[in-house]
């Protein structure tokens, strides 16, 4: 889940909060909860059930949900006497009430002989991970093996120290690699290939006898 709102960024798969493109340190269960109140938005969420998911075995008090909901407006700049982003519905709970900004369309794929994984605009984690914006799952392919940065003007490839490394139309990576549209890229045995146009890939004729 990659949620833009204001100046910010908020990216699940890479579990980053961004301003302006700086990362925002928050701790992981504040993390956690913007996350809650941004998949459920624009509807409340109650404090019982915010503290049953960021402390799922753990009694606490109410007062901890207080301190982590401050964490999280301090993170975004907002005011909890006069909230912008983060809504207290009084004996209730809270709710994210800011505009979010449409997800921007990439043409940038990278296709597989069996699967076509679109490639969003900014950070994409390539590896075995199930997070990971394109999951291979193959014994070859690190946990974070590689990432694809998608700008407007251009799209580079960085291997993330993987065991079996990456290469590029045969050749190792040692640095970050530019990639054009119909390169080739290798990691362990999964073959790729990087598209960026906006027509479909032709139909491939197949032997259906």
């Amino acid at each position: 889940m990659r949620i833009a709102f204001e100046q910010f960024v908020f990216d699940d798969s890479s579990r980053q909060l961004l301003r302006g493109g700086e990362e925002v340190h928050i701790s992981p269960k504040a993390f956690q909860l913007l996350r809650i109140l941004l998949e459920r938005r624009p509807a409340a969420v109650s404090k019982e059930e915010l503290i049953a998911q960021i402390w799922p075995d753990v009694v606490v008090e109410e007062a901890n949900l207080k301190v982590l909901i401050n964490e999280v407006r301090t993170a975004l700049s907002d005011d909890g006497r006069k909230p912008r982003l983060i809504r207290t519905v009084h004996r209730f709970g809270y709710a994210f009430s800011a505009h979010v900004a449409p997800p921007v369309k990439t043409e940038a794929r990278l296709l597989t002989e069996r699967n076509a994984f679109p490639l969003r605009p900014g950070e994409n984690l390539i590896g075995r991970d199930p997070q990971c914006a394109v999951m291979l799952d193959s014994r070859g392919v690190s946990r974070l093996h590689a990432r694809i940065d998608v700008d407007p003007d251009r799209v580079v490839l960085h291997d993330l120290g993987s065991k079996n490394g990456t290469t590029v139309n045969g050749a190792r990576m040692h640095e970050a690699v530019l990639l054009n549209d119909g390169d080739t890229i290798g990691m362990g045995v999964v073959i790729m290939t990087f598209r960026r146009g906006g027509d479909l890939d032709s139909t491939v004729s197949v032997d259906v006898t």
